[in-house]
């Protein structure tokens, strides 16, 4: 049926649902407004945002690869308790599943693919969610996904301290996409040390280069104050040499290849990728990375694609 978008826009006013779940409710309802009501409540989105406002500050991280491609997704729930159940747990690996078959790399169009890809039974993610949220009685929300492409090379996929029996399902995930022209399983091996690292170290960007301006005119003007307070009686030359040997302990900090190799301490990640690239026989380059922990803001490398 048609359902008229000023009901639609009503229903979504009046109850602050999300849309998907106002059009659903109509299309259940028959286009009536007080039925769509009712449908809502009953599938466990109360009006007035009160299920939908409630905060989802748990839940779990999940990630997966083949060959080229990897994704990551967050799930968000209201306790920890239905994160670490077997329905929640089944929902992120279905939801995950079809972000691989699809290689989707865009939350809002993952949302509209059919959960069960064969058939199309299932509804789409958006309406399954909505309807895992009812029957839970939590507040339920597909919060982000992260992707990774590249070609030639391989995505790695890492989950720090998973849940006991999902190893690809935890509160921490890392993806590294490395191009190279390397064995694929040698690119692996590889990936999974780097992802280790990432996962202990926190980089916000690959190189140097993908520093920002602004943050580094903000870090020089930081540190140009910091030592004219402290050493302010030195020769200029002096102080701007102080300037760029604490800039380099601050790229050390957020640049991946900067950063000491925490598996071999001495050697940064830029020459322990040349030492890896010489010893497979091919150049390796981290084409990008992704972080991601339950609850915080995303820090990637090359968040959409990796090409």
């Amino acid at each position: 049926m048609t359902i008229s978008m000023d009901v639609l826009k009503q229903l979504r006013e009046e109850t602050l649902a999300p849309f998907g779940a106002c059009k659903k409710a109509l299309t259940e309802s028959g286009g009536d407004l007080s039925a769509a009501m009712d449908w809502l409540r009953k599938n466990g989105v109360l009006v007035g945002g009160k299920k939908t406002d409630r905060l989802a500050s748990e839940g779990a991280i999940a990630a997966d690869c083949v060959g080229g491609f990897g994704a990551l997704i967050e799930i968000s729930s209201e306790t920890d308790f239905v994160a670490r159940g077997d329905p929640f747990k089944g929902l992120i690996s279905s939801v995950l599943g079809v972000a691989m078959s699809r290689s989707e790399t865009a939350v809002e169009r993952l949302l509209e693919h059919p959960l069960d890809a064969e058939n199309h039974k299932r509804g789409t993610i958006s309406e399954c969610v909505l309807e895992f949220a009812g029957t839970i009685g939590e507040n339920i929300v597909l919060r982000r996904l992260v992707a990774l492409n590249v070609n030639p090379g391989v995505v790695v996929s890492y989950i720090h301290q998973s849940f006991p029996g999902t190893p690809n399902i935890g509160t921490l995930g890392v993806l590294v996409a490395l191009e190279s022209e390397a064995n694929e399983d040698d690119l692996k091996a590889l990936g999974k040390n780097l992802a280790m690292h990432i996962a202990f170290t926190r980089p916000h960007c690959v190189s140097i280069h993908e520093v920002s301006p602004a943050v580094l005119e903000k870090e020089k003007t930081f540190l140009q104050e910091q030592i004219q307070e402290q050493s302010g009686d030195r020769p200029a030359d002096v102080q701007l040499k102080m300037v760029e040997g604490r800039l380099r302990k601050f790229f050390e900090t957020i640049v991946l290849e900067e950063q000491d190799y925490v598996r071999d301490s001495g050697k940064t990640i830029k020459e322990f990728l040349k030492q890896e690239g010489e010893r497979l026989g091919k150049p390796v380059r981290i084409a990008g990375f992704a972080y991601a922990k339950l609850g915080e803001n995303s820090k990637e490398g090359h968040e959409e694609t990796a090409e």
